[in-house]
């Protein structure tokens, strides 16, 4: 029966296959010799158009030149003792070639490399600034404005994203950031045309024009990155140039005139731009950066670590005297002989403690190691002093409340704007600036190592309220605690987050400092009582707190220091009130609260003392405030706590945060090492989370009744 199934199956795919009509090959419907000539027809058409390109790529560099060359031209004037003088000769159709030039750089963008070669900037339009200096010719002033424009066109921003297109222009843009610091006049010109039309009474459309294009090419020139493309510079060389333009900036009066423009309250029309620049001012340091002399840091620390090891050398010099005085060392001769190990140890860490004292002694190598590799922005003494002044100003005039209030109006009337989240994270930043440097100011000059008389006579003016009013309303408050509700993921959302944290986190200690003055006392005090009802204030931010593995290292830094923060003004406010029954800070204390803590705490290594001391101060405030050191006593926490010790433990020229958390680890696994006999039931424990109940019958006796 196989058998027949196996022949009629064959038979069957037989007569299939015959049935099947024959297979007919496809012919072709071009022959090779029309493919031939396609091929010959593209790369002919490929040839013109490339030709075509270039023709048209060489007719607009042609036409650049002669509208440039339109423009004037440089002479040179020899005198009698073979010296010479240059100077330049306008041409007759300047307003004209500036026009055309004009309408070419906003058709076509490669023009600006054409300008760049032909050197235009210092060569054509810098001279045409500098010479046409009546305001009041017509004439003169169409050729300003058209040069000023030019300047904006030219400096135009480009987005900081690794676009590849863009970088010849980022580093032209770079190179004419340094033309206008090597001519202060062109700076000082600015200014002059900046200052004359706002003295005008009655200014009409083209003088507003002229006003915002000014402004517009100081914040480009403000905005523009410093060397772009060159990963070998380090931050501070990068940045030398910025600084370099603020300095230019604030000796040509430029930043006085934009405090001014921005304390005026009928005036808003340029309030947006002026707060763009003073966030680009203010934008590559902090404010601690002011209040530190880099290099005497780095002299500090250097001396400091000669004196440790010259410490460490004697000690071990003390040790081995005492245990084995005579040591058995090779000499050239093949045999041993003993020798004290005084005389051997000198030879030892003679090269290191050289190298060491040569480190300290040369100022550039020991701010290369200490500085330069933790990416520390330094300042010297006149980039310090313009910033400080700067900020200062900002805080005494009424520019920093009169911009809040417009940028909140501006933020509030554009928030379904895709452009809006720089506004946000520009106004975030500002404020946290403005905050933290009046906090450290009041803080410096209470400790006495304020030396500045000029900060020292303005301390009384910023310690009220009144300065920094509109960021610590309770308006301001609601505001900034719903940027912390948790959205999808957008552009610059992890930046405005982070920003909002170390905003509220400042705008809390701002409140909390406050408090001390009098007259602000009733203010402060409604606000606190607004911030202590809210609940939903607390779960914003525990919300974040349970989500923080989701969080990058930076956001986790800044959400820890505004728990801190919050918790530390929720305790302020009780004592106020003489009420303690820690009803929104219990929420923090729990096991999950706590392993989050732990794995921030695993990053000790790059941890700030701002932050590393939060966490400790937390893990205290649970020990010492609520009784709960068994949330601790766990296997995991241990282990972590193990490693730390075993690290830092060991290693010299600690910081007095991280002196801090080796006080706690040493005192808690003191206090667990002497329970553990008394309740052998904590090695079970440890092995198993716990609440703060759990944490009670542990600690008093499993018969704890209550």
């Amino acid at each position: 029966r196989v058998l027949l199934n196996v022949e009629f199956v064959e038979l069957i795919r037989f007569d299939i296959h015959f049935l099947q009509p024959p297979k007919r090959e496809m012919k072709r419907t071009a022959s090779s010799s029309s493919i031939g000539s396609n091929k010959k027809i593209d790369k002919r058409e490929k040839q013109s158009r490339f030709q075509r390109v270039k023709n048209e790529n060489d007719d607009c560099n042609s036409t650049i030149s002669r509208h440039a060359n339109a423009l004037g031209e440089m002479n040179e004037v020899f005198t009698r003792d073979n010296s010479s003088y240059i100077f330049f000769i306008p041409g007759t159709n300047v307003i004209s070639s500036l026009q055309e030039i004009n309408k070419m750089i906003y058709k076509e963008k490669e023009s600006l490399i054409t300008l760049y070669k032909l050197e235009f900037i210092e060569s054509r339009l810098f001279p045409l600034v500098l010479l046409n200096n009546c305001l009041e010719d017509c004439a003169q002033k169409e050729i300003l404005r058209l040069c000023v424009e030019l300047l904006t066109r030219m400096t135009k921003i480009y987005s900081s994203d690794k676009n590849l297109k863009d970088l010849p222009f980022m580093k032209i843009n770079s190179a004419y950031k340094e033309l206008f610091i090597l001519n202060p006049s062109v700076i000082r010109k600015i200014h002059n045309m900046l200052q004359w039309h706002l003295n005008l009474a009655n200014r009409g459309n083209e003088d507003k024009k002229f006003i915002h294009l000014l402004l517009l090419t100081c914040r480009n020139l403000l905005a523009i990155k410093d060397s772009p493309g060159s990963g070998n510079l380090t931050v501070n060389e990068k940045l030398k140039t910025h600084f370099d333009l603020i300095v230019q900036f604030y000796n040509e009066n430029l930043i006085e005139l934009f405090t001014t423009m921005a304390s005026d309250k009928d005036d808003v029309l340029w309030h947006t731009l002026i707060f763009e620049i003073f966030y680009h001012i203010l934008e590559h340091n902090g404010p601690e950066d002011l209040f530190i002399d880099s290099k005497m840091e780095a002299s500090s620390k250097g001396f400091k670590l000669m004196e440790q090891v010259k410490r460490r050398q004697e000690e071990i010099r003390k040790k081995f005297s005492k245990v084995c005085p005579k040591i058995w060392m090779d000499t050239k001769k093949g045999y041993e002989k003993p020798v004290d190990i005084r005389q051997a140890w000198e030879g030892i860490p003679k090269f290191d403690l050289m190298g060491l004292r040569g480190k300290v002694d040369n100022e550039h190598e020991i701010l290369a190691e200490t500085v330069n590799k933790r990416k520390r922005i330094v300042l010297d003494d006149q980039i310090r002093k313009c910033i400080k002044l700067t900020s200062l100003k900002i805080i005494k005039s009424s520019a920093f409340e009169v911009l809040i209030n417009t940028i909140q109006k501006e933020i509030n009337a554009k928030i379904d704007k895709h452009d809006i989240n720089k506004h946000i994270s520009h106004y975030l930043y500002l404020v946290d600036y403005t905050l933290k440097f009046r906090i450290r100011l009041i803080s410096e000059s209470s400790s006495s190592s304020l030396k500045d008389e000029v900060l020292l006579s303005s301390v009384n003016e910023i310690s009220d309220v009144s300065q920094v009013r509109p960021a610590v309303t309770i308006e301001t408050f609601e505001w900034m605690f719903s940027l912390l509700v948790k959205r999808e993921a957008h552009e610059n959302s992890g930046q405005i987050l982070r920003y909002a944290f170390k905003c509220l986190k400042n705008m809390l200690s701002t409140i909390k400092q406050v408090t001390l003055i009098e007259s602000n006392r009733e203010t402060v005090f409604s606000i606190l009582k607004y911030i202590y009802d809210n609940e939903v204030y607390a779960d914003r931010i525990l919300d974040h707190l349970k989500d923080i593995e989701n969080l990058a290292f930076k956001e986790q830094e800044a959400l820890i220091s505004v728990v801190h923060s919050y918790l530390e003004v929720l305790d302020h406010y009780e004592g106020m009130i003489q009420i303690f029954n820690n009803g929104l800070q219990k929420k923090f204390v729990s096991d999950e609260i706590i392993n989050n803590y732990c794995k921030v705490l695993e990053g000790y290594r790059k941890l700030d003392d701002e932050e590393l001391k939060c966490i400790v101060e937390f893990f205290y405030r649970i020990w010492y405030k609520y009784d709960l050191e068994g949330m601790f006593y766990k296997i995991t926490i241990m282990y972590l706590f193990n490693r730390i010790l075993d690290d830092l433990g060991y290693r010299q020229g600690l910081t007095l945060a991280q002196h801090e958390l080796l006080s706690f680890i040493l005192n808690i696994s003191n206090k667990l090492l002497n329970e553990l006999p008394k309740k052998p039931l904590l090695y079970v424990e440890l092995f198993y989370p716990k609440n703060s109940e759990d944490c009670h019958l542990l600690q008093q006796g499993y018969d704890f009744e209550g």
